[in-house]
């Protein structure tokens, strides 16, 4: 394993993802350094992701009612499919495509359970304030407590089975071998080349990889016009400001790719607000439909509402997007020659 490795901790399998009672919190974003190739880089940022799950799953063991720590789960596993591709490792072998898989597989179980999370906390919340005595929403708010409960006792299941352990050791095997150089079979669909590419420096890679996340969100921001197409645009500046937390050490402007990065994260989170809202209304729909209780209509009523009410607020502040998005300009440029050498 590289420089970049964080202190190895024993992982149980038949216990699942469960490296002790005092594993540290991991920070999922590497300090990349400037002399790195594609492999060491990649690597680094691999086994970060892999860490932060395991440090993630163990905090969920002890205190399954924080909702912090189903996001930092949610955020461990996205950013390992975003390394993925970011790196574009699942055409190099098919076993990354496959990790790739089961990582999604485990994300949508852990969001689940963390949509449940914002619901009761965020709209639901929201809703019961400015309606404190309608017995309704009380009992409505009894059905989604009961959702919510079965979707972190699946969570907890599903990151604590042999399967999840299963993927992690495998996925931290393929980090090692990116830079140890061990006998990979690269599949049939593999790009030709790919293996020299990881030993090439990583910062004029990752240069051309953020100018093309850059204009994915661009286009996916021009063409948002539906909750679908926002939730697209929404992903693709988590994708962006993945790679761009992840490469700020190792490219040259890092005062003006920071200020980007700070523009990004507003972006991300006016998206984040909204997708919240519109999964809340999908949410209390699918309560309402499977509750018995005639009532149920009436607490999805005021449900409804109340999210139209801050939709109609956050729709209001999107004329601010585009202002955010032209200080994101700088992804746009081409890699210097300090960044050709792979050097500041």
């Amino acid at each position: 394993m590289t420089d970049h490795a964080m202190p190895k901790h024993t992982v149980e399998p038949k216990q699942g993802l469960n490296p002790g009672a005092h594993l540290p919190a991991v920070n999922g974003t590497p300090a990349l350094r400037a002399t790195d190739t594609v492999a060491q880089a990649g690597s680094a940022a691999l086994t970060a992701n892999l860490h932060q799950l395991v440090a993630s799953t163990e905090a969920l063991r002890q205190d399954a009612q924080d909702p912090e720590t189903l996001h930092q789960l949610h955020v461990a596993l996205t950013r390992f499919c975003s390394t993925v591709r970011l790196f574009r490792l699942h055409h190099r072998d098919p076993r990354w495509r496959a990790a790739s898989q089961q990582a999604r597989a485990l994300a949508k179980v852990v969001g689940k359970a963390r949509d449940l999370d914002v619901f009761c906390r965020g709209a639901l919340q929201g809703v019961r304030r400015a309606h404190p005595s309608d017995g309704a929403l009380q009992a409505f708010a009894a059905l989604a407590r009961q959702a919510q409960t079965q979707a972190r006792d699946d969570c907890r299941q599903a990151l604590s089975s042999p399967g999840a352990t299963r993927f992690t050791l495998e996925a931290l095997s393929l980090s090692k071998q990116l830079v140890d150089g061990g006998d990979i079979a690269a599949g049939v669909d593999a790009n030709a080349g790919s293996d020299a590419l990881l030993q090439t420096p990583a910062a004029p890679y990752l240069q051309g990889r953020l100018q093309a996340l850059w204009a994915r969100l661009q286009r996916r921001l021009r063409h948002a016009h539906s909750a679908r197409s926002w939730h697209l645009a929404r992903l693709a500046a988590k994708a962006l400001r993945h790679a761009l937390e992840l490469t700020q050490p190792v490219l040259s402007h890092r005062r003006r790719r920071a200020r980007a990065l700070t523009k990004l994260v507003r972006l991300q989170q006016r998206l984040g607000q909204a997708h919240d809202q519109t999964v809340a209304h999908k949410l209390a729909r699918r309560l309402a439909s499977a509750s018995n209780d005639p009532t149920a209509a009436h607490a999805l009523a005021l449900v409804e509402g109340w999210c139209v009410r801050h939709r109609q607020a956050r729709l209001r502040s999107q004329a601010h997007l585009q202002k955010i998005q032209s200080h994101l300009g700088i992804l746009a440029k081409k890699p210097t020659a300090a960044d050709a050498k792979g050097v500041k």
